[in-house]
């Protein structure tokens, strides 16, 4: 298990053709043939993550400068400072600096330009301390993050997106676009630091974090990571007044290095604005190579405390009864509902007789969920339905419970619906198993039980490729004895 993790989470950004890349007939792999004598060089290779500004575009790069010495290198081609530019769709380009560095010396503002993308690259006489200034792409402002790379601390780097699921209003944070963060992984034995970065409306904002608790399990290793130094108050990737702290997990192939080591990072993020409350989200590194898909929770609501993902369309503070649209542990309404999962569960029944602000159909939306690279999503959660108080069941043809999905935000697709089975009046709940409005699955009782659903991401359910997905339960339950509850609400993607 050999992996340090010098993070950055901020926005990246992808490369296009330079203005040189026709003199160059390298391959990805010839970049490395250089590493064994890499020793040798005062220079040598560099690698980091490119961002603009506005998130648009992401990737990672391999800088290489040839020091003093460098006739004992074999590719003439990289005689003089060279780039390759990786996008994260892993498309594959390569560029040269505009003038040879005098051996010896340090390097102060080595231009690197092409049609469209420009930076200045500096390092110390020693190969320190590298750093890279005035970036562009595309006309847009960029940044480039990168640090030295050898056998002995290989570099690593990873782009990934970040999303706002609990966004109480935020003009900037809950306009619902994905953000994107770098990744920097640096070999070395034991725990990490982790310094990160993050753009939020062409605002970069720089913090730390530790990775720890690495544990080897086969040719997989996974670690903690989270913000903070791990001794003082944690600051996180993002700071406006209070820092955004975050927690997740670093699973990577401790048997295999560098970029088919299939690293991954994800997990949640939490800032307490100054005048929106707590905001929440979800962070994710995108699929590295060939690496396999693995499972990503997108929602795991419990409904045990008030810090939910959710936005519900209306708050019931009521305190009724028999007509309610809230977290309950049961006592405080009419329905029985059994085999609770937990302590609490949501429940809703004659929803638009809500005192106040009542309304029917009522829902809970999950929004802005980062769904990159992912093909897959499945859906379970526990329901159940109390008998009337008749001992008869109450649910009319126009009743329902749909679990919907959107990749706008806008437009919903129901893929889990309970219906009756299709009479006028008072008939049971039931699976609607085909989606026509009919009930005709499992029944649903008093005793809370697990059902599961999933649908693909593919071209015909998400034809404008978002890389965001919403869920929504929709609740139409606009009579007395008309209810339903659920639990352990769970949506992952693959």
């Amino acid at each position: 298990m050999k992996k340090i993790l010098l993070t950055v989470l901020g926005t990246l950004a992808l490369f296009s053709c330079s203005k040189d890349s026709e003199v160059l007939t390298t391959t990805s792999q010839d970049l490395t043939v250089e590493l064994a004598q890499e020793e040798k060089s005062v220079f040598g290779t560099y690698k980091g993550i490119f961002t603009t500004n506005n998130a648009e575009y992401r990737g990672t790069f391999e800088l290489w400068v040839p020091s003093s010495n460098s006739s004992s290198y074999s590719i003439s081609a990289y005689r003089v400072p060279t780039v390759k530019l990786t996008l994260h769709t892993g498309e594959v380009y390569f560029s040269q600096a505009e003038s040879n560095p005098v051996g010896g010396r340090a390097l102060s503002n080595l231009e690197f330009v092409s049609d469209d993308f420009t930076f200045s690259f500096s390092v110390n006489e020693d190969g320190s301390n590298p750093t890279v200034t005035n970036v562009t792409f595309k006309n847009a402002e960029g940044d480039m993050l990168l640090a030295k790379h050898t056998q002995r601390a290989p570099v690593n780097p990873r782009s990934g997106t970040w999303d706002c699921t609990t966004c109480n209003g935020h003009p900037v944070v809950g306009q619902g676009g994905t953000q994107t963060f770098n990744m920097m992984f640096v070999t070395a034995d034991g725990n990490s630091t982790i310094t990160t970065q993050s753009t939020i409306n062409s605002t970069t904002t720089d913090g730390i974090g530790v990775q720890s608790n690495c544990m080897a399990n086969g040719d997989t290793t996974v670690c903690t990571i989270e913000s903070g130094d791990g001794t003082t108050t944690t600051t996180g990737f993002l700071s406006n007044g209070n820092p955004v702290t975050w927690l997740g997990t670093h699973t990577f192939n401790n048997e295999v290095s560098g970029p088919d080591d299939c690293s991954t990072l994800q997990g949640t993020w939490e800032w307490e604005s100054i005048s929106y409350g707590t905001l929440e989200g979800n962070f994710i590194t995108d699929i590295a190579g060939n690496c396999p898909i693995t499972d990503v929770t997108l929602i795991n609501e419990d409904f045990e405390d008030a810090t939910v993902s959710y936005v519900a369309s209306f708050d019931d503070l009521s305190g009724e009864n028999d007509d309610y649209f809230r977290i309950t542990n049961g006592t405080d309404i009419s329905a029985t509902i059994n085999n609770v999962q937990g302590s609490q569960f949501f429940a809703a029944q004659d929803t638009d007789g809500v005192a106040g602000n009542g309304q029917s159909p009522a829902n809970l939306t999950w929004s802005n969920l980062n769904i990159t690279g992912l093909t897959n999503i499945n859906f379970s959660a526990f329901f159940a339905e109390d008998d009337a108080s008749d001992a008869a069941e109450d649910w009319d043809n126009a009743d329902f419970v749909d679990v919907q999905y959107s990749f706008d935000g806008t437009t919903y697709t129901t893929f889990f619906s309970i219906r009756n089975d299709g009479s006028t009046f008072n008939a049971a709940p039931q699976i609607d198993t085909d989606l026509d409005g009919v009930g005709d699955g499992a029944i649903i009782t008093d005793n809370m039980a697990n059902y599961s659903a999933s649908f693909p991401i593919n071209g015909t359910t998400n034809p404008t490729a978002s890389t965001e997905l919403w869920i929504r339960v929709n609740v139409g339950l606009d009579s007395g004895d008309e209810d339903i509850a659920f639990d352990d609400f769970i949506v992952i993607g693959n």
